[in-house]
């Protein structure tokens, strides 16, 4: 164990080095205690401080002051004690003049004063107008410094290294605490590096738009029968005039082709085939856009590909998609980036008595979660709406009516969002192998 008497004489030479370093370890002394909080230094590289070398906060509310009166070659001597008493009046009454006054003082120095001398001091820092008033002095510093709550301050500031039972203590004390602010110092960092690749690789052409509904259980094709899961994805910033696109999916797989055999009798239901489609809106302007008069056409509903797909016995997911762009696309006209869908508006169209199986939903773009929604977080509209593009579905189907999915709470639409988080890389990048060694 390390003994009182090298504390006190590594703490005698400390405290006779130069002011900053002193006002630091007055600083760490001062956050063990809990009944402070906000520590800080006025002037760190030192300087004229006004009887105010520290602030903080008392109670975590009440406005405190510290001070410290420092001698060279402290031996308490009557000369040095009478010194350190004129010092901590002077420091309270510069404290004292200030516009915003203190509730708390502290004084530190490194000269011992007795239990009579610092209820004095004290005594007269109330009369002043103080509620609470501390002094540290010299051996209550080092009764700290040796404390638990001390250990590692001890050893930053006194180069003191801790015995194995002190080693013990103080991990008992704060290993939790360590390792969660090391936890927390690397989360940051992923957290920061995170963002910046989102941000990079938002930049790049939007390929694909992908919403999965996800079901409370497992159902049989039968179970589900007639379905349609179809999103409007309302886009703000309008960016080369797109102003919406409206993708899902539904069962039939003829019930959007153009095929000559479409009118051939089909069986409904996810069992027998399913089909998907997609629409864009455009804002086509004539014209500079520029010149205020210039005239503009709304394009509604433009079809932008379709798909169909065999039935499915179980389902416990229905994905729908919009596909911005693929592979093989010449992207002959300007398309979206990633970043360009932010403040995006999401309005799920789904049939009721699908919607009612919902158990979350999940928004991905291009290898990215943008959205991820327990059941609680969103609620059924059941208020009457139809189909923005008539005529695909019979009144026999559309008498289990549509339903509007909204946000829990006082918003209207799901909105995407990367100002307040950062989407989730879905995946890894994998690195290039090397060269072939022949």
């Amino acid at each position: 164990m390390t003994t009182p008497q090298i504390t006190e004489e590594r703490l005698r030479n400390y405290l006779d080095g130069n002011q900053p370093a002193r006002e630091r370890l007055c600083i760490a002394i001062l956050n063990m205690d809990r009944r402070f909080s906000d520590v800080r230094p006025r002037h760190p590289k030192g300087g004229p401080d006004g009887g105010r070398d520290i602030e903080a906060k008392y109670r975590d509310t009440e406005l405190t002051y510290g001070a410290a009166g420092f001698v060279n070659g402290a031996n308490d001597s009557e000369a040095q004690i009478k010194q350190i008493k004129a010092k901590f009046k002077a420091d309270l009454k510069a404290a004292l003049r200030e516009e915003v006054k203190p509730t708390a003082f502290v004084f530190f120095t490194n000269v011992a004063l007795t239990a009579g001398e610092k209820a004095a001091l004290v005594k007269a820092a109330t009369k002043a107008g103080v509620t609470e008033c501390d002094i540290f002095d010299r051996e209550r510093l080092r009764v700290a410094l040796d404390g638990t709550d001390g250990l590692g301050a001890r050893v930053q500031y006194l180069d003191i290294p801790m015995s194995s039972a002190e080693q013990a203590s103080f991990f008992a004390r704060w290993g939790d605490d360590i390792q969660s602010l090391v936890a927390s110092r690397f989360q940051s960092v992923e957290s920061t590096l995170s963002r910046l690749l989102f941000l990079q690789e938002a930049r790049a052409t939007l390929k694909t738009i992908s919403v999965r509904f996800i079901l409370d259980r497992t159902y049989t094709g039968k179970e589900i029968g007639h379905f349609r899961a179809f999103v409007s994805f309302f886009f703000p910033k309008m960016r080369h005039g797109l102003t919406e696109a409206l993708f899902g999916s539904t069962d039939k797989s003829r019930r959007f082709s153009a095929h000559p055999y479409r009118g051939r009798p089909e069986p409904s239901g996810i069992a027998h085939g399913v089909s998907d489609m997609r629409w864009e809106s455009r804002l086509k302007i004539k014209g500079d856009p520029e010149d205020d008069d210039a005239e503009a056409d709304y394009v509604k509903y433009v079809p932008h590909g379709s798909g169909s797909g065999i039935g499915a016995k179980e389902v416990k997911q229905i994905v729908v998609s919009y596909h911005h762009t693929d592979t093989f696309d010449f992207q002959f006209l300007p398309r979206l980036s990633l970043e360009d869908i932010q403040g995006a508006w999401v309005m799920p169209n789904l049939n009721a008595t699908l919607a009612e199986k919902l158990d979350a939903i999940e928004i991905w773009a291009d290898g990215y979660v943008l959205m991820s929604l327990e059941r609680s977080d969103f609620s059924l509209d059941r208020s009457p709406t139809e189909f923005p593009v008539p005529g695909h579905f019979s009144d026999q189907e559309l008498a289990d009516p549509w339903v509007r999915i909204r946000p829990s709470g006082f918003s209207s639409n799901l909105t995407i969002d990367f100002t307040r988080q950062t989407p989730k890389r879905a995946y890894v990048t994998k690195e290039m192998g090397g060269p072939i060694k022949r």
